[in-house]
């Protein structure tokens, strides 16, 4: 992983602590800052087809996002911070889980089983990523699986 073009390889946080990892989970935490967004991403491209899964736990109108080969998929406080605000299957304060699907050049995102976008294009190639922005956000139970 990198943070603005630093290594992290063998770092548990960065230095500003946004990002830390702790018993299993990682956590992305609020810019001391008002709104100072930062962002983490692998260090390698992923230009085969793949499946990412995750779980996820938001403060009350967290604000993070899953960088998928560059671009932005929201994950957050969904029920709050939107854009989702009519997911029936969204559990706030609690782990969800988010599915992304990536087959070419569009991705298939879906929390708890319920589908955010069918068809959300995306490059070619590119790293995976995270975004801090506002609040506390958790993830855990991180695999990506690429298609042979």
């Amino acid at each position: 992983m990198h943070q603005d073009g630093l290594n992290l390889t063998g770092r548990s946080e960065t230095a500003d602590r946004r990002f830390a990892a702790s018993n299993g989970r990682l956590v992305v935490t609020v810019a001391r800052v008002g709104r100072a967004y930062q962002k983490l991403q692998t260090i390698r491209t992923f230009p085969k087809d793949f499946e990412l899964r995750l779980e996820f736990r938001a403060s009350p109108n967290a604000d993070s996002g899953m960088y998928v080969r560059g671009p932005q998929l929201q994950c957050r406080d969904y029920l709050i911070a939107g854009p989702f605000l009519t997911l029936k299957h969204y559990r706030p304060l609690d782990w969800n889980e988010l599915a992304i699907t990536v087959r070419g050049g569009l991705a298939h995102a879906a929390c708890n089983g319920e589908v955010l976008i069918d068809a959300f294009p995306v490059p070619l190639d590119g790293p995976i990523g995270l975004e801090s922005d506002r609040g506390q956000v958790e993830y855990r139970r991180i695999r990506i699986k690429e298609k042979l």
